[in-house]
């Protein structure tokens, strides 16, 4: 036992096939890193309709939120941070994803104000994630003219951060599916330290509710409002490398 004391936030959207499962995992796991009592696990249904939550046995440690209406992955976060009540936070998906196994090195990494964040390994995508590990290196690309700095995992929904550190941050922080990554552009503009812990990163159990287009374009515009308001003058590169592209680009005609 680490002596660490943790709320788990798990955001659930019709993950009917995976949240049973996840839930008696992650009580394993916290129960082995903090000890009884020392955890709980809020599992937020952010209006799932597949009717799977009404009959879940929760453990004693678990407690069910609910939003009437789907809100989003980001609204749900949010709504379990408010209400955790360890100085602890964190947040794990529901579909499968991710190794809780290795938890054990998360919290081991764990220091205040550090957020660890589990690194994903690219290499257990199979052939045809090749369009989502593009997206994520095009992200990653994007991101390093931002901040000049190479985020190792900008979006990974496994991570551990101090409740008091977030609570502030969460009005700035979408919605939406890039609340971790906004999360991360906070923590590096307010010079705060990142670990990153190499994990496997398993296929999702059920449909991803991502929308490579809309969630994308969306991402770009938080990227932009957050750099805006917290590191203006770091907009002035990656302008001026669009500036330079569009010059090329009609130079050439």
């Amino acid at each position: 036992m680490s002596g660490i004391a943790i709320s788990c936030v798990v955001p659930v959207y019709n993950e009917g096939g995976s949240i049973a499962p996840t839930v008696a995992r992650l009580d394993a796991a916290l129960s082995g890193v903090c000890g009884p009592g020392g955890y709980e696990i809020l599992v937020v249904d952010d209006g799932s309709r597949d009717g799977a939550l009404e009959g879940l046995a929760l453990p004693a440690q678990a407690r069910l939120l609910r939003h009437p209406v789907n809100r989003g992955y980001g609204a749900a976060l949010k709504t379990g941070i408010r209400q955790a009540r360890k100085p602890t936070v964190l947040i794990c998906d529901a579909d499968g994803t991710y190794p809780l196994e290795e938890l054990p090195r998360l919290a081991e990494a764990y220091r205040e104000p550090v957020l660890v964040v589990a690194r994903r390994n690219s290499l257990n995508y199979p052939r045809w994630h090749a369009p989502k590990i593009l997206a994520r290196q095009l992200l990653q690309l994007w991101l390093l003219l931002l901040t000049g700095k190479l985020i190792e995992d900008i979006n990974s929904g496994f991570r551990l951060f101090s409740r008091t550190a977030v609570l502030p941050l969460l009005d700035e922080l979408s919605d939406r599916f890039s609340f971790t990554t906004g999360l991360t552009l906070c923590w590096i503009y307010g010079r705060q330290p990142i670990v990153y812990v190499p994990t496997p990163y398993h296929l999702r159990a059920g449909q991803s509710k991502v929308n490579f287009l809309r969630d994308g374009l969306r991402l770009f515009q938080l990227t932009v409002r957050i750099t805006w308001r917290r590191s203006p003058l770091r907009l002035l590169g990656p302008a001026a490398v669009l500036l330079v592209l569009a010059w090329l680009g009609a130079a050439s005609r």
